[in-house]
């Protein structure tokens, strides 16, 4: 057998190449440029730790997060409730050409019933009966004033009762002695003028009696003496046949 033998490769395609025992490697060396570049070692414990995440900033990461979840889970129903309470409004309302034209949507229907409390209720402007009861009481003063200033004596004897309760100093005066009295100053009189303020009236509860109290300005002038002043005078009227009439006339206070 051949000794060169144990240098042959068992693929006789590849290519083998001796191995020279002797050759040695090259002992390493390091110069300044190799100090330059080198990076200095570092222990492979420390190297862990660099590229771990600590503890307590994961635990915060973790608490931020359910934080965030948990208010974005709750605006998500209120949300959707108010877009829905949105939508119900929206739904209810009129549509505005199912208005009546010429009137806003907000306003009722012309043909709206009205209520009933409204409908029975009296209209403003109508006077009740005490009110209408005092404006004939203060119309017939009005006129009583009228026919002493024109000395109308006939005119004026229609406004007393047969019977007058109180005249002056007088009591239960027959219409007669009144018509007498008045008479007597009508002819002495020149002049008569007399004028009344705005009058008191007590109305009875049944309607059919008054109490009127005035203040009362008076001029008479002829007969050789003049008479001026003012009083406050009492009127009581009583309804009778339709027709209020004077049963008490007289003077409750001289004012001056």
């Amino acid at each position: 057998m051949n000794d060169k033998g144990q240098n042959t490769s068992v693929n006789r395609s590849e290519k083998t190449e001796a191995i020279d025992r002797e050759k040695t490697v090259a002992t390493p060396h390091f110069d300044a440029a190799a100090v330059e570049q080198a990076r200095p070692a570092v222990p492979l414990s420390q190297v862990r730790q660099g590229r771990n995440w600590p503890t307590g900033l994961l635990i915060i990461i973790a608490i931020l997060s359910g934080l965030a979840g948990g208010i974005i889970g709750g605006l998500l129903p209120a949300l959707y409730q108010t877009q829905d309470a949105r939508q119900t409004v929206s739904a209810q309302q009129t549509p505005v050409e199912d208005a009546v034209p010429g009137q806003s949507p907000t306003q009722p229907a012309v043909n709206q019933p009205v209520p009933a409390e409204e409908a029975s209720s009296p209209d403003q402007g109508e006077a009740s009966p005490k009110e209408d009861t005092e404006a004939t009481l203060r119309s017939a003063l009005k006129s009583w004033v009228a026919a002493t200033n024109a000395r109308d004596l006939e005119r004026q004897m229609h406004f007393y009762n047969p019977v007058v309760d109180a005249f002056y100093q007088s009591r239960n005066a027959p219409r007669a002695l009144v018509r007498a009295d008045k008479a007597r100053v009508y002819r002495r009189a020149s002049s008569i003028d007399i004028s009344t303020g705005d009058p008191d009236i007590e109305l009875s509860p049944d309607g059919r009696t008054a109490v009127m109290r005035f203040r009362k300005r008076y001029a008479i002038a002829g007969g050789g003496e003049d008479r001026r002043g003012e009083v406050l005078q009492e009127l009581r009227w009583q309804l009778t046949d339709g027709q209020w009439r004077i049963t008490s006339e007289r003077d409750l206070q001289v004012v001056r």
